[in-house]
């Protein structure tokens, strides 16, 4: 069986590939936001973004679990609050879901480019 190592170079690429991957379902992200009509969109959104996550940070990484938990609060707890205030909160919980998940993703992104910016001090040692 055939050992096989990634260089410093080749890590630091593969870094730059991933984050601009993650920067995409951001861009994305946002331009599904910007449509009326989102929840057509957003499942299939949210499918590739967990898959993009699971592949870049393992199926089980505390990224993927965040981005879970983002992606769930929009349902939390509404069902006890009084009519009137259904709606509101309704709408308050799916625009507070929408930024958790935004800023799971900057986080991911954030991730990257602290790990890139480690191999690029060891690359110049």
């Amino acid at each position: 069986m055939q050992n096989v190592e990634l260089t410093l170079q080749q890590r630091i690429l593969q870094l730059n590939d991933d984050m601009k991957r993650l920067q995409l379902q951001l861009a994305l992200f946002d331009e599904i936001l910007s449509h009326n009509d989102i929840t057509l969109h957003l499942d299939d959104f949210d499918a590739r973004v967990n898959q993009e996550i699971a592949e870049i940070f393992g199926s089980s990484s505390e990224m993927l679990e965040a981005y879970a938990r983002a992606k769930h609060d929009e349902t939390a707890g509404w069902m006890n609050l009084p009519e009137v205030a259904r709606e509101y909160s309704w709408k308050d919980r799916e625009a507070m879901s929408f930024k958790q998940r935004a800023r799971v993703l900057e986080r991911c992104i954030a991730n990257l480019m602290a790990r890139r910016s480690i191999l690029l001090n060891l690359k110049h040692l």
